[in-house]
């Protein structure tokens, strides 16, 4: 029943976005056509640039931050607010994405093009690549709520990974660290105030 669901929303995400009125081209020079390839992850992958160029295009989150999680994060650069995908003050639906991690922020710099997504374990430490729960650099940032960013964010980062490292048929190993190549976790600096 989950691969029949899961393919349903892959079909339902393909026809909805190619009958959108606005180009989902976004910066990293993605679309969402890779989905219909015979390898969609390796496709997708195949369009990435070089992923220091998202690292160095993002802002650096605090190694460090207060158990509390307050938003945003307090004399920390970037404008890093809770991301609500996973809210430790939420009790539904917490981390779906980054099963581990108590707790995520999102950097929120500019409306458009790359943001970062910092995740911290219950102590309030950044959770680095390759331990369960890690955040990710983004091709392009989810603030701003607007219709045409969200589903640019969609088609270069979550559909991504789901179809890399979660869909039945798509997903593998090989193919889940191709999109941890693309979207590393980047790097912390410093201590937020608190």
């Amino acid at each position: 029943m989950k691969s029949i669901s899961l393919a349903l929303f892959g079909l339902f995400t393909v026809l909805f976005i190619n009958g959108l009125p606005f180009n989902v081209k976004s910066n990293d020079g993605s679309d969402c056509n890779y989905i219909s390839a015979t390898d969609p992850c390796d496709t997708w992958y195949k369009q990435q640039g070089n992923s220091t160029t998202l690292v160095d295009g993002t802002p650096k989150p605090p190694c460090q931050i207060s158990k509390d999680f307050t938003s945003p994060l307090p004399n920390v650069a970037g404008n890093w607010i809770t991301d609500e995908t996973c809210n430790p003050k939420q009790i539904i639906g917490k981390c779906l994405f980054h099963p581990g991690a108590y707790g995520c922020y999102r950097s929120c710099v500019g409306t458009t093009g790359p943001s970062g997504q910092a995740c911290y374990d219950i102590n309030g430490k950044f959770i680095e690549q390759s331990q369960p729960g890690a955040g990710s650099v983004d091709a392009e940032t989810i603030c701003g709520n607007s219709l045409p960013q969200g589903v640019k964010h969609f088609c270069a980062d979550v559909l991504p990974y789901i179809l890399c490292c979660e869909f039945p048929g798509t997903s593998s190993p090989d193919n889940c660290n191709k999109y941890n190549q693309a979207r590393p976790v980047g790097t912390c600096q410093g201590t937020s105030a608190f």
